[in-house]
């Protein structure tokens, strides 16, 4: 199995082993080889060779569907004809401009992030801001924003980094190819030392503009986009929406956060408006609208705002301090129930139809990469499966722990883990939504993930990388057999609910 030391310093450190073409890879009797035939958007499996296969499972998409096959998405931006960055390979299409325009009459389309899906494009523009200044309103444009000598923000692209792979036995040339799975282009000093940094991952573009104090932030800033042949419609939790004639939601803006740079990287909403323009909208964001200056505040802070393609959400939180949104960011924060408490959601995007009926789970783990948030003694954390779908859970309709819940295990964290990958322990729950698609959905519990909340002491959040950091996203490492030769002693939960001596639950739980 893979050894969670290593490191990605950019990009995806989903670990998994990547074998293009079983045929002609020259591949040892001893080393996993991928089957090709049990790829899906988010997953790969591998044969071990020893009678298991473990299965790899994202919880950002690694494929994408082309020519009747799943095919490596491959990010890396390079230069196109036109002298702007556009990703590799993928579904969703994106480029960027080589440098911001200081023009504001021609930010609309100099400074345009475009993203094209299947017949579809969303062009997003940074064209103003207005900055407080001296108690007195001052309207700017780009050319006031680019600091430049030249008046024009160079670009810097992020694309492959050395992988440390020194504590395994993974060849580097695999390592690379799934390094490529997000990219970043970064804008150095667009303002007084501000970068804006553009972030590309699988079905989305992040965008994230940082500012070193209080001061710094501007009373709003104003994007120009152009969804041609799209309506816009605002959904609920602050959620833009773009649709088709069809009434199928395309491209989505989820709710802006910003955030400080604490231990527990703590969230506020961001109001925004949206208006009608010519020839598309316009979309005025106000930084600081729930944000007060505070000496609690740990700088510098950053505005997230995210252009993506309507995907599955696997790793999301709410939070008590913004009870009505549903946070989906850069990091999972697990805290209390109460007291400016977060709960992370998981969720593990694999039908499991593919591992037939004799699967039995051998292992399964959740694996998470924790950032360096200070922790004054072991913390624990408890995992609850979900009966009822998650999608809509914000802290006012879903921080109780109810009927839907069931504690199903849990783990504990200490201080000198962060920085560092923490491996979860859910095989009996992986197996219950296994056993769930093989019973006809009479025994077991419907994958619809589970939730993580930590106990109140001591007071901090636990804080790990989501789906859209730009590397080291979590991931499911999955080991099972297909041997039909099984006993209840040699598998004693298949196809049996999970029992209280396997989970150590000290009260009865129901699973069903």
């Amino acid at each position: 199995m893979l050894k969670k030391g290593l490191s990605v310093l950019t990009t995806i450190s989903i670990l998994f082993l990547t074998v293009s073409n079983v045929c002609s890879s020259a591949v040892s009797a001893d080393e996993p080889v991928e089957i090709l035939s049990l790829r899906s958007e988010y997953g790969k499996h591998f044969n071990n060779g020893d009678g298991t296969i473990t299965a790899y499972i994202n919880t950002a998409p690694i494929h994408y569907w082309q020519n009747n096959q799943w095919m490596d998405i491959d990010n890396t931006l390079v230069l196109d004809e036109y002298g702007n960055y556009t990703n590799e390979s993928n579904s969703l299409s994106v480029t960027i401009p080589s440098q911001l325009s200081v023009n504001n009459d021609e930010a609309k389309t100099e400074n345009a992030v475009k993203l094209e899906y299947e017949e579809f494009s969303l062009s997003v523009s940074l064209t103003d801001l207005s900055i407080n200044e001296s108690e007195k309103d001052v309207y700017a444009d780009i050319e006031n924003y680019v600091q430049q000598n030249d008046s024009a923000a160079k670009i810097n692209i992020i694309n492959n980094t050395q992988t440390d792979c020194s504590d395994n036995n993974i060849p580097i040339d695999v390592i690379d190819s799934y390094n490529n799975i997000a990219s970043a282009a970064v804008f150095e000093s667009v303002y007084d030392d501000i970068d804006l940094s553009i972030d590309i991952q699988p079905a989305s573009v992040i965008e994230s503009v940082t500012f070193n104090s209080f001061e710094d932030i501007p009373d709003s800033l104003t994007y120009f986009i152009d969804a041609d042949g799209l309506d816009l419609e605002c959904k609920d939790s602050n959620v833009i929406g773009f649709i088709n004639d069809n009434g199928e939601c395309v491209f989505e803006i989820p709710a802006i956060f910003i955030y400080d740079s604490s231990n527990e990287s703590k969230s506020y909403s961001v109001d925004y408006d949206i208006s009608d323009s010519d020839d598309g909208y316009l979309l005025t964001v106000y930084p600081a609208s729930n944000l007060t200056e505070s000496e609690n505040t740990v700088y510098p802070l950053t505005l997230n705002s995210e252009y993506t393609v309507e995907r599955s959400v696997n790793t999301y939180c709410n939070s008590e301090s913004s009870p009505n949104e549903i946070i989906r960011d850069q990091y999972m924060r697990i805290s209390n129930t109460s007291g400016h408490g977060y709960q992370t959601y998981v969720s593990c995007n694999d039908s499991f139809v593919n591992y037939g009926s004799n699967a039995t789970i051998l292992d399964a783990k959740f694996n998470i990469f924790l950032r360096g948030n200070y922790i004054n003694s072991s913390k624990h954390i408890k995992i609850y499966s979900l009966q009822t779908q998650p999608m809509n859970c914000t802290w006012n309709n879903a921080s109780a722990l109810d009927e839907y819940n069931t504690l199903v295990g849990g783990f504990d964290v200490v201080y000198t883990e962060m920085n560092s990958w923490k491996e979860i322990d859910v095989t009996a729950l992986t197996q219950a939504w296994l056993n769930y698609g093989n019973s006809s959905q009479n025994i077991g519990i419907p994958c619809y993930g589970f939730k993580m909340v930590a106990d109140s002491a001591p007071y901090a959040a636990i804080v790990a990388n989501s789906e859209r950091a730009g590397s080291n996203k979590p991931y499911f490492e999955i080991t099972y057999s297909l041997s039909s030769d099984y006993t209840l002693d040699y598998a004693p939960y298949k196809y049996n609910n999970i029992t209280l001596s396997l989970i150590h639950i000290s009260e009865p739980t129901r699973l069903l």
